[in-house]
């Protein structure tokens, strides 16, 4: 059963790009980032739940729910290095934590299996993840809006919008900042 709900797990993380994309285009990046960790965190409660209670249905739900979930973080994580650090820097930032995330994801699982040969079970990595998925939504919830280096744009006013004040001595019409 564990092969199965892993393959449901995968397989709906494929459409996530999409989901999370439709989701982004009409939230800012950083309340979608902390609603899908929030999703995160509480669709591997539902699981441990649908486990506990040997509800298998549930599991293969809340497996595929997870995983839809936790398939938008690869488009969120570069949305929101574009965001918050600017294009021209996402190139460096993930070149930096390309090799630390690669090396996470080597070790970690040996970890787990450490964990769950000392104590019996999954219950304390999960627990774990469930922590770092809710710190997370915590964390982006404080996050301040990146502030924009760019002047605002400017608009033309039309001249019968315009107080006297806007118009330039000649009468000409000037551009105003929004």
């Amino acid at each position: 059963m564990a092969a199965y709900v892993l393959s449901t797990h995968a397989l709906s993380a494929v459409g996530a790009r999409l989901v999370w994309g439709a989701i982004v285009e009409r939230m800012h990046i950083r309340y979608s980032q902390l609603l899908n960790y929030a999703a995160c965190a509480t669709f591997i409660n539902l699981f441990l739940v649908a486990l506990k209670l040997h509800i298998a249905p549930l599991v293969f739900v809340a497996a595929g729910l997870y995983g839809l979930s936790v398939g938008g973080n690869a488009i969120m994580g570069s949305l929101l290095h574009a965001e918050y650090f600017g294009r021209e820097n996402v190139g460096a930032i993930r070149g930096v934590m390309g090799p630390i995330q690669t090396l996470l994801l080597a070790l970690l699982p040996l970890g787990v299996a450490r964990v769950r040969d000392t104590s019996g079970d999954y219950w304390l990595p999960f627990f774990v993840m469930i922590g770092m998925f809710a710190a997370g939504s915590a964390l982006m919830l404080l996050a301040a809006p990146p502030k924009s280096k760019e002047p605002p744009p400017t608009v033309s006013v039309p001249l019968w919008r315009q107080s006297g004040a806007q118009r330039g001595t000649d009468g000409a019409q000037t551009e105003r900042s929004l």
